[in-house]
Formats: C-alpha cells, structure tokens, sequence
C-alpha cells in the first residue's frame, strides 16, 4: 500500500486516501490500535512503543557510541555492552517516571523550559541567549527544537522526581565506614592455572556426540537476519565548487558568529604521584618531596632538570616537564586556573589534582582574545562551502528518491542504467553489523521490506537512496554448514570439563598442599578495580573476595583458575582529613540515593504490565 501511494502520489485518488489518513490521525494519533499492536516491541498497559520509535533511539544510542568509542565501537562491543537492552529499559523508564510525574503533579511549564534552555553555555554570546546559536548547536546534533525541548523536559521531570522520591534518604552511621572499607580494603590472592590442554590433545569426538551437542545448543548457531541492498550514492565531494564562497559572504557570516580563542598557558610541571592505596604518612613523605623540589626550583635549580630527574609523567618528563601551550580549561582539577594566575617565570606548587602532587612554572600565557577575520577566513570559508556542497547532494538525493517512485516498479537497477548512474549494492550484512557506507544506513535498511525504496539516509559525506533487494531471515543452519564450528566448540568443552575436574581435585586439598604447587600471586587490589591483576575481568571472583579463605575454582575462556586469599589489609578511615571525609559522605548518599531510586524504578516497572516482543530486537 504505502509503496503504491508513494508512486501515485499525485494522484487525485491518492490526496483522497490522504484525506482519509488525516482523519484517522485525529481520532488515533497517527494509526489504528491494531496496527500498532502489531508493529510494537512493547506495550506498557496500553501504551504501544512501536518499532520505528525504537528503531530511531537505537541508531541515536548507536551514534553516541560510535563518537565515544570511534575505531574500537563494533559489533562484539555492541553486543557486550548491551546496547539494545539499555535503549528499551530507558525507553521503558522515561514513559513510567513520565506518568508517576503527571500522577504527583510534577509538570515543568513553559518559562521554566525557556530559562533552562537560555542558561546552557552552549546557546550563549557575550553571557546572553543566542537564537542563531541555539540553532546552529541543535542542527550539529541532528535535532529539532521540539525534540531537544521534550529530551529537557524528561531530564527535568526526572531531576525532581529524583530529588522527592530520595529526600528522605540518610547514612546510618556504620555506613560510611563500612562503604570506605569496601572501596579500600586490598587483597592479594593466590591462584594456579589449569588450562583446558593441559593433558594434551583429546582424541576426536564420535558422531553421535557431535549431533547430540549440536541439538543441545542449536540455538548458538543461528544466524541473524541479513538484507543486501541497491543503493545511489550522492558525495557531497562531487558537488564542490571551488572558489563558490565569496569574501564578502565569508565576512557575512564571522558578522554573525563569535570566533574567540580561549585562554592559554604554556607552563612545565614536575608530577609526584600518589598511589590510590598510600596511608597518611606516605602522603606525607610525598608532599615533602614536593615540598624540597619546589624549594629548589625557587632557589634558582634549572626547573627542567629537576623535571628529568625527579617527575613522574613519562609524557613530559623527558622533555624536562614541557606541557607546552594548552587550553587553561583542559588541564585538570583547576590547575589551567592556578597557572593563569602566576606571572611568566613563576614556579608554584605543589597544587594537588588527581593524578598527583604538581610542582610547576609559567612560561607564558595568553588571554582570551576575538579571533580576526583573516585568521579564521578559511576556515569560515570551508565549512560553508561543504554546508553548499552538501546541500546540493541532499537536493540531488532527494530529486532522485521521488523519481523513482514514478519510474515503473521503481526499478532502481532500470533507473540507474537509463541514466548512467554508478548503482551499487551492500550486503548481505545484519543490522548490528558496521556498514562501510553508514552505520544508520544498516538499521534504516532494516526498517523497509524487500522491495521497498527506503528514505533518504544521510552518511555524512554522501546522502544515500537505496533499495532493499533481498532479505535473508534469521535461521537455524543445517549440522552439515556448521559442522566443523560445533566439533571444535565439543573438543574445547570437552578439554575445558577436563581442566575443571582437574582444578575441583586441587581446590579440595589443603592450603599447605596447594602451596607446594608453586601458584602465583596477584599482588595487592582493591575490590573496585575494574580487572584483577594477572586473573582480568572475572567479576565473580571480586563478589567472592570475603569467602576465598576456602580456594574455588572459576572459568574464564580456555582456563580454569584455583583462587584463595593471601592477604587481606584492612583500610583505616580514621586517615581521612574533614575535606575528604565529606566528600566520602556526599559520594556514599549519592551512592545510596541512586539505588533507592532504581528500587523505586524497579517497583514502578512491577505495578504496570510490561510486555516485550524481543522478536523485533533482532
């Protein structure tokens, strides 16, 4: 039907079934029960998610995460971080708090929503709202005001209902300290290996394990859904022109818009770490060292030699502690502001960040200043010639798609052949899948059937119009396809069932015993390191670090690890200064705040009737 309206579109007939749909849009808010019914992937009472809706908060999700993670973001990473369920929970979430919101009469009105926008930085000139830069952040963020204002409007409304769901919610006074101690008690394990060849090579197995093994686990096998598509490319390199963008429109635009170079300093530093564990003596002894150097660069030592010999940033020791010249604001902890305060020449210090004691020296600084015209010409010139360039491609794109819809069959292979164009094909790939042309272009290539001509995908440097050519649905493969994949997953359970019975044997003999083994140790680690020393990110061994006074065995991959404690140091709390006290108190309540909230959460989800239709996650 759609693909039918889309190639009559200016029919009369067909403004008269719009005319229709309209209606029905009036009355049903954009489509029937049913049909929502069955296009939804959750239905929270009566309340639908629809799967376009969802659909498009993944491929947000999923292009914040590709910013964050740039090269390393792929499908593995997809998968352990659990992308897809994070974006249904939150889904899920928003839509509860914002009905727990309307029932407490929690509502965030107009002027509030105007203050809260005309107070972010971002939307600012000279301390006051800008309209244009308003704009033009929303348009670098792919959003629309009203998308960006309802996004506000969930924070806010969460923000408060937080803060009268946890209002009540205090420390006891045995939490603190038991808190401080379960962030800062260390222990050093013992631990033997015991990998899955260790008794060498296993004879291979009979046929019938094979089927049995492959019946029990066919589910492991199953391929995801794949499509492959033809599509035109539009590059928004093809539709540059040079010398397009004049002086006189360059100048136009820096008018309109603040170029301002933040303040700088170009400063060398000397950095005596302190270690996550050191007691209140070892802090001692560290800022006296400090101390001594910075009394020494005073008295007129050569500061970048004492940068060689005594800093411990490897980065900028060797250079004799040269930072060079930064942002003031991107050095850490304050320290950018501390060194635009010193005259050039000043050595200061020791000024505490995170990563340690900093004794430092001034080189030079620069105030911030208004970037002139000539400096930022080019650059002004660019970036509107690409905003043309990519406006023409967008154009030409979209002339393309509503070709097609009257080209007969919209036949993109036909269309592309009478015209000369360069039609390409992707795939077979599946939708997590990262698609050399655009990881959107991948999920939008999934929301049509085959057959059907999707929308115009924006890939950043190309806009693209394709067509679904065929879609493969997710299946179970014949024994006879994956045959040589589930003989070596049998062998490697088999081996790995072998290495546990081995490592069960040494886990029940006595301490004395185990110690004759020669095992290795992890050396000292507190139970919020994200991985174990010399054992990795083994999370159920952290859960039982209170009961490894008796050794148990864990799998990780193709080993098997014996584990039991060494040696367990207890923090002291009674090293804490006030400053630090309060912000272990504030750090601890909020702790304790967000949990009881997500209790809360977790209690909402159990008075409302959730039903997930996982099927349309694939």
């Amino acid at each position: 039907m759609l693909s039918y309206m889309r190639k009559h579109s200016k029919s009369w007939m067909t403004k008269f079934i719009f005319g229709l749909i309209i209606i029905v849009f009036v009355f049903w808010g954009g489509s029937t029960y049913w049909a929502r019914e069955a296009n939804k992937v959750v239905k929270i009472d009566n309340y639908i998610i629809s799967q376009q809706q969802f659909s498009k908060a993944y491929t947000d999700a999923l292009q914040a995460y590709q910013e964050r993670y740039g090269q390393a973001f792929n499908a593995e990473l997809i998968k352990q971080l659990g992308i897809k369920e994070r974006v249904l929970d939150q889904m899920i979430d928003n839509y509860l708090l914002e009905q727990e919101a309307a029932r407490l009469g929690i509502v965030i009105d107009g002027a509030q929503m105007q203050q809260l926008i005309r107070d972010v930085p971002a939307f600012q000139r000279e301390g006051q709202f800008d309209l244009e830069s308003y704009r033009r952040v929303l348009e670098y963020n792919r959003l629309s005001p009203q998308e960006f204002e309802n996004q506000q409007r969930r924070s806010l409304l969460r923000q408060r209902l937080f803060e009268m769901v946890t209002a009540n919610v205090t420390l006891a006074p045995n939490e603190l300290e038991a808190s401080y101690r379960e962030q800062n008690d260390t222990f050093d394990l013992n631990f033997i290996r015991v990998s899955a060849g260790y008794a060498g090579e296993l004879p291979p197995p009979a046929e019938e394990e094979v089927v049995a093994y492959y019946d029990a686990h066919r589910e492991q096998y199953k391929t995801a859904p794949l499509t492959t598509i033809d599509y035109l490319e539009f590059s928004v390199d093809d539709y540059r022109e040079g010398g397009s963008v004049s002086t006189d429109e360059a100048r136009q635009y820096y008018d309109g818009h603040t170029y301002t170079e933040p303040a700088r300093v170009h400063a060398r530093h000397i950095l005596i770490r302190i270690p996550e564990d050191a007691s209140g003596k070892a802090l001692e002894e560290k800022r006296a060292l400090a101390n001594e150097i910075l009394a020494r660069a005073r008295g007129g030592e050569d500061f970048a030699a004492l940068a060689k010999r005594y800093s411990e940033d490897p980065g900028s020791a060797r250079k004799g502690g040269d930072l060079g010249m930064m942002d003031k604001d991107s050095l850490v902890d304050g320290l950018g502001d501390r060194l635009f305060a010193l005259d050039p020449g000043a050595v200061a210090g020791p000024f505490q960040t995170r990563f340690g004691l900093h004794v430092v020296r001034l080189v030079a600084k620069q105030a911030p200043r208004v970037q002139p015209f000539e400096e930022v010409e080019d650059a002004i010139v660019a970036k509107l010639e690409t905003a043309s360039a990519r406006e023409g491609a967008a154009e030409e794109a979209q002339r393309v798609f509503m070709e097609l819809y009257e080209y007969p069959g919209m036949d993109i292979v036909g269309y592309a052949e009478d015209r000369g164009m360069d039609l390409k094909q992707a795939g077979p790939f599946s939708e997590d899948e990262k698609v050399v042309i655009s990881p959107a272009l991948a999920k939008q290539a999934f929301a049509y059937p085959e057959g059907e001509l999707g929308d115009v995908v924006d890939a950043e440097g190309s806009f693209i119009v394709f067509k679904v050519r065929q879609r493969i649905p997710a299946g179970i493969p014949p024994l006879d396809e994956v045959r040589s994949r589930v003989v070596s997953d049998l062998r490697q359970l088999k081996a790995l069932e072998q290495a546990q019975r081995r490592a069960e044997e040494l886990a029940s003999l006595g301490l004395t015993e185990l110690e004759a083994f020669g095992p290795e140790s992890t050396g000292a680690f507190k139970r919020q390191a994200w991985y174990i020393p010399r054992l990795g990110m083994l999370p159920q061994i952290k859960e039982d670090l209170d009961a490894l006074d008796t050794p148990k065995t864990y799998t990780a991959q193709d080993s098997v690890y014996v584990v039991w404690l060494s040696q367990r140091t207890a923090a002291d709390i009674a090293g804490l200064d006030e400053s630090a006290l309060k912000r272990l108190r504030d750090e601890v309540l909020s702790a304790k705040r967000q949990e009881y909230f997500a209790s809360f959460i977790q209690d909402l989800r159990s008075r409302h009737k959730i039903v997930i239709d996982r099927d349309k996650l694939l």
